[in-house]
């Protein structure tokens, strides 16, 4: 059998702590392989080191990965690998916007071309009936099981080589769950598929190999009917034995990183800072919520920040910034509300000379992620041009919890509508 993708020595962590350690794992051609274990223990951040994503400043990698025998960078990544995350699901537009949103070679064509190439791809997956009548109707008023679909559907379009599922089947009804647990299988005849999951029984029923992870640890890479028969591991009988009530203790070895400045270290005091375009554009909480004002503002002048945005009615204050060369920029938004669309455009304009210039932005509200969320994808719809379903995948493909009421998700498709309108 033909490896597609292969892991070889890799380490990854945040900080000072490693996640996970797995010394090699191969997957083969037109298989599911289950990488299973319980959560925290790495797999999602494995998911991020495949997509050659690095989710913070503090984390780190070692280790190489392979797709045919090619070195796999963020290029090759973005070509031949598809995936759907935990956390995603669907926000504005129709059914159909969704899914033709980052199929380029969509973009031009008519409405009925799109509808028969959705209507081919959902046939592919045995899934047509279930969508035929609700093309036109809006996605965030769809199941759970609609939106996984969906996003599937949407992953594969491009035909990917290789394609991520994290934990597809969760929060969704038990009749949506035998569904797509055919289309995880049906997956098999088009593409390759690392399923990730902490269910066994999931893992089981789909996968054709079970990669078993505790203790941020690879313990084995078993084919599946074998390893719910004779596990190779102690650690496999265990698990086996015990369901769900199994070993999970983080690694023991701590990873000295005695080379790094220690402004890593300090970095872990802000909570809730994500850059969401590396040293231009991020989010955080209020600077000094959590911990003093000033050991902040310290840390963000090193990472590099030049210029803070407070959505909060009272903003820092300006003289407190201006000691560590941060310059104060206020647009105060209700708190759990949204800002008007009229004065988020004018205010987005008047950013703009910050990204001119070079200098990065750092939007805040109290706890990061609703307002700070907002401003996040409008600021990528206004800069980079893209539809308010590509920012919104972007900012939470980095932090889940990033917009954090129905009314907010629609402001932000409303301000993409709202640009379109005066070009």
């Amino acid at each position: 059998m033909d490896t597609l993708l292969k892991i070889k020595n890799l380490q990854l962590g945040y900080g000072n702590e490693e996640m996970l350690r797995i010394d090699e794992l191969n997957l083969t051609n037109n298989r599911v392989t289950a990488l299973l274990g319980p959560s925290g223990t790495g797999k999602s951040s494995l998911i991020n080191a495949i997509l050659r994503e690095s989710p913070s400043l503090s984390y780190w990698e070692k280790g190489k990965f392979y797709l045919e025998g090619e070195l796999l960078d963020k290029s090759l990544s973005e070509k031949q690998i598809g995936h759907v995350l935990q956390k995603a699901r669907l926000f504005t537009g129709t059914v159909l916007e969704n899914f033709t949103d980052d199929l380029e070679f969509l973009k031009l064509e008519s409405d009925t071309a799109q509808k028969n190439f959705a209507c081919e791809v959902f046939q592919r997956l045995g899934i047509w009936e279930l969508f035929e009548d609700i093309l036109d109707k809006p996605a965030i008023k769809q199941s759970m099981g609609i939106h996984k679909m969906l996003l599937i559907a949407k992953a594969i379009a491009s035909k990917p080589k290789l394609l991520l599922l994290d934990e597809v089947l969760a929060n969704t009804s038990l009749k949506d769950e035998e569904i797509i647990i055919g289309v995880i299988k049906k997956l098999k005849k088009i593409t390759t598929v690392l399923l990730i999951t902490h269910n066994k029984e999931e893992a089981k029923e789909i996968s054709d190999s079970i990669a078993l992870v505790s203790g941020g640890i690879l313990h084995e890479h078993t084919e599946t009917n074998q390893f719910f028969k004779q596990p190779q591991t102690e650690l496999g009988k265990e698990f086996l034995q015990s369901g769900s009530a199994w070993y999970s203790n983080p690694l023991s070895d701590i990873v000295k990183k005695e080379n790094q400045l220690s402004i890593l270290r300090r970095f872990s005091s802000i909570c809730e800072f994500y850059w969401i375009l590396p040293n231009q554009l991020g989010g955080m909480q209020k600077p000094g919520l959590m911990t003093e004002l000033d050991d902040d503002l310290k840390i963000m002048q090193q990472l590099g920040v030049n210029c803070l945005v407070s959505l909060q009615q009272k903003p820092i204050d300006p003289h407190e910034l201006g000691k560590f060369q941060i310059e104060g920029v206020h647009f105060p938004i209700k708190d759990m509300g949204v800002p008007e669309i009229d004065k988020t455009f004018e205010f987005l304009s008047l950013m703009q000379k910050y990204f001119d210039e070079g200098k990065s932005v750092i939007y805040h509200c109290k706890a990061g992620m609703g307002r700070t969320g907002i401003m996040l994808a409008c600021n990528l719809i206004f800069l980079n041009k893209i539809s308010a379903i590509k920012a919104i995948e972007k900012i939470r493909s980095i932090n889940h919890k990033y917009i954090q009421t129905d009314e907010q998700i629609e402001f932000v498709g409303e301000f993409e509508l709202y640009l379109k309108s005066r070009v």
